[in-house]
């Protein structure tokens, strides 16, 4: 039923002819009648906002910021539990260290931020995330230069 009440609006309007039960179907008296047939909606230019980039750099801040709220939750959770163990692969097999693996490429400006005030080992991630012939720490035996070393690339490629 209201699907044809909204055809006989539509069909009346498209006749320029409003009845006297035009409005009532939306809670409107006729006295308003003159002010609502002047009314018109511009239609919305989506290939302008494209184009001004306002769609996609929406969604592309929503698209960063779960990628920074996943990581920071997961490094948080790791660090704490990582620390508790001695043996590498109770560190590297945690689950959530594995989920920031996951990730690939596309988190490792974020683990470099986080190895820059953590002492937490991210070297382990970033060698398995980046190509062994981009490894900048290859060869480097103490944490502290190998830190240094991946911070500098980091630095250089992401900046």
């Amino acid at each position: 039923m209201a699907f044809g009440a909204s055809v006989c609006f539509v069909q009346q309007i498209e006749a320029g002819t409003p009845t006297e039960n035009y409005f009532p179907l939306f809670g409107v008296d006729n006295s308003n009648a003159k002010i609502a047939e002047s009314l018109t909606l511009s239609p919305i230019d989506f290939a302008a906002l494209e184009e001004a980039n306002v769609v996609d750099s929406s969604a592309e801040i929503s698209e960063q910021t779960k990628l920074k709220n996943f990581f920071n939750e997961r490094a948080a959770r790791w660090e704490k539990e990582s620390k508790i163990h001695s043996s590498p692969g109770s560190k590297f097999l945690n689950k959530d260290y594995i989920g920031i693996l996951s990730k690939g490429e596309s988190i490792v400006p974020l683990i470099l931020k986080r190895l820059e005030t953590s002492n937490c080992d991210w070297l382990w991630a970033l060698e398995n995330i980046i190509p062994e012939e981009e490894n900048p720490a290859k060869g480097i035996e103490n944490f502290k230069d190998a830190k240094q070393a991946w911070l500098e690339w980091g630095s250089n490629r992401y900046s």
